[in-house]
């Protein structure tokens, strides 16, 4: 995404949102303009969804503080040395919670703004409504500027999904390819598993921030959080495989290659379906393809012929790759149901098969 063409938009909506707020005040002859002005300027973000969510949170958080804040006041009576050190207390707890949850900063903020004007012997309950009054305001001209200057379309999610099922597929590749043969050389599973920790909390950090662009759309939000969490899932089982590869011991699996090598590319097959505009149903396929390894392995145990240690390998190996054809059935069905979005990849672009 070009960082250029956000800011400059950014700073132009905030150009904008002031101007409408003072237009506003002015409009209404608000006593206090500045507070009005101030809140539409701090809640715009460089998403309409992140500023709806903002203005929702500081409108919430300002009208519970007055409240509570008035409340402990009210008990607090005129005693200047208990106001100094609740004032203090607010103070600690706005910067503490600064960096972790916007609403429990202002939260703290509005209850310091009460005690400071308690202080100056100029609160009560018309202060309460104004900075209400103003903070509502502020909040609507903040929507309203980014409908107005409206911000470039987002799609780190959509880059993430892409780069973790494309990660995904070369990970669970080529930890089959460490215990079967299989077509086309892979990464090595060592150089492919930092990739996809990566990838992983790359996903982690930025699902919870995407879903706001479709927050008139719930039902697709929670669509698109079924896909991310099965994204996400796909890529905990392709490492777990990769690691149960790693510290297994497939040096005696040789009378079970046709199975495994069955169940393999069963399973890739069901990956290279989030490539496909047409998707088959691969998931009946990779289960019927595991049962059988899980059966021909239970008769050479019986045997003596592998021992139980290679039959629990084998059975957490088809386990894994039951579980990843799941998910990606889930991620296929959820992507079909979903309106063409620029937050979703397109399935030609989501994975190059191999």
């Amino acid at each position: 995404m070009n960082t250029l063409s956000i800011d400059l938009r950014t700073s132009l909506r905030a150009a904008v949102a002031v101007a409408m707020a003072s237009g506003v005040v002015h409009l209404l002859s608000l006593q206090r303009a500045y507070w009005a002005i101030m809140v539409a300027v701090v809640v715009l973000a460089e998403t309409w969804g992140s500023s709806i969510q903002k203005a929702v949170q500081r409108v919430a958080a300002t009208t519970a503080g007055c409240i509570v804040g008035w409340g402990v006041q009210r008990l607090a009576g005129s005693a200047q040395w208990v106001q100094v050190g609740l004032l203090l207390v607010c103070i600690f707890l706005a910067i503490y919670f600064r960096g972790y949850s916007y609403s429990w900063m202002m939260f703290w903020i509005t209850i310091y703004v009460v005690f400071l004007f308690s202080l100056l012997h100029e609160w009560s309950v018309k202060i309460a409504l104004l900075r209400l009054e103003d903070t509502i305001i502020g909040g609507l001209v903040a929507i309203a500027a980014t409908f107005i200057v409206p911000p470039a379309r987002a799609n780190q999610l959509r880059t993430d999904l892409a780069d973790l099922w494309r990660c995904s597929q070369a990970q669970l590749a080529s930890a089959l390819a460490a215990i079967v043969p299989l077509d086309a050389g892979e990464k090595e599973v060592e150089a492919c598993r930092d990739n996809l920790y990566s990838s992983v909390e790359t996903l982690r950090a930025h699902a919870a921030v995407a879903p706001y662009e479709n927050i008139l759309r719930p039902l697709a939000v929670r669509r698109i959080r079924v896909m991310v969490e099965q994204t996400e899932a796909l890529g905990r089982h392709a490492l777990l495989l990769a690691e149960l590869v790693r510290f297994g011991s497939p040096h005696r699996l040789r009378p079970l290659g046709p199975e495994l090598t069955a169940a393999a590319r069963a399973a890739l097959s069901a990956t290279h379906q989030l490539a496909s505009e047409s998707p088959a149903d691969c998931e009946a396929e990779v289960r019927r393809a595991c049962d059988a390894l899980e059966k021909r392995a239970g008769e050479l145990e019986r045997s003596g012929e592998i021992d139980a240690t290679e039959l629990l390998f084998i059975c957490s190996v088809a386990f894994h790759l039951v579980r990843v054809s799941a998910c990606v059935a889930r991620i296929v069905a959820m992507r079909r149901q979903l309106p063409a979005n620029a937050e979703i990849p397109a399935a030609r672009e989501a994975v190059v098969s191999g």
